[in-house]
């Protein structure tokens, strides 16, 4: 198979392009998952659908996404240094030996699942199955042309009027500090006409369609990344008006961007 390198993804480890990167905040526990930003809704879709279909959410803490880093032994650049592969519940889906195979919490469906969304499986693999490991195989065009089709889909990865729970929250607060505050919603967890209208409000500034009223993964990752952009110039203007070196300033914002967490 081809390197993502040979894909149109440009370089991976040692030389990561970690500008490229953002957190997609995904799943009923909030996994927080670091990719590149063409495949964060494919992403947020894979890991809901794969939730539901084993009936029980991932753990935030065994799962994760980008690391600068090569494949374990080798010096050949690990999927994970492009920010296009996941592992999820790592511990209980550990790479194995040869058949039999060890312990799995994945579904059933997994590598069905996975190809939906254009990742592979690694669970699938013939010679040292990798459950915890998705990775995906597409190329650029590939993600940004299947990423429209999912933000017009009446799907289950859709928040729409009537849903409840902590997405609804986490996106409440989105809308809040998106908005600035004006008009507040009340963050209670309950997507009502109030929050209707304020995503309607969102995707129109944000040139995403007429402005329609549901909450789907790729505007709830737009959403995430233009927070994260004023969070970052507003740590520059702060800076410079302490008349801070540039270097200084460049230092100041990576580490805003590595510590940057949206609620």
């Amino acid at each position: 198979m081809s390197s993502a390198a040979d894909r149109g993804w440009g370089s991976g480890w040692p030389n990561a392009q970690t500008d490229k990167i953002v957190t997609v905040v995904c799943g009923a526990n909030g996994l927080r998952l670091p990719v590149r930003t063409e495949i964060g809704p494919l992403v947020a879709a894979l890991v809901h659908d794969l939730e539901r279909a084993r009936g029980a959410p991932f753990r935030p803490d065994w799962s994760w996404g980008f690391a600068n880093r090569a494949i374990r032994g080798t010096s050949t650049p690990s999927n994970h240094s492009w920010g296009l592969a996941i592992d999820l519940d790592a511990p209980d889906n550990a790479m194995q030996g040869p058949p039999p195979p060890g312990r799995n919490t994945m579904p059933r469906s997994a590598g069905k699942i996975a190809a939906r969304y254009g990742f592979r499986w690694g669970g699938a693999y013939t010679s040292r199955p990798d459950p915890m490991h998705f990775e995906y195989i597409g190329t650029p065009a590939d993600a940004e042309g299947l990423a429209p089709v999912l933000d017009g889909q009446e799907n289950e990865e859709m928040l729409r009027k009537g849903d409840d729970g902590p997405d609804v929250k986490t996106l409440q607060r989105n809308l809040n500090a998106f908005h600035r505050g004006d008009p507040k919603l009340k963050v209670d967890g309950g997507f009502g006409h109030l929050t209707e209208s304020s995503t309607a409000a969102a995707k129109r500034k944000l040139g995403l369609g007429r402005g329609g009223r549901t909450a789907s993964v790729e505007f709830q990752l737009r959403l995430i990344q233009v927070l994260g952009q004023r969070h970052v110039r507003e740590v520059a203007k702060r800076l410079r008006s302490r008349d801070v070196s540039e270097e200084d300033i460049d230092r100041a914002v990576d580490e805003a961007l590595g510590d940057l967490r949206i609620e």
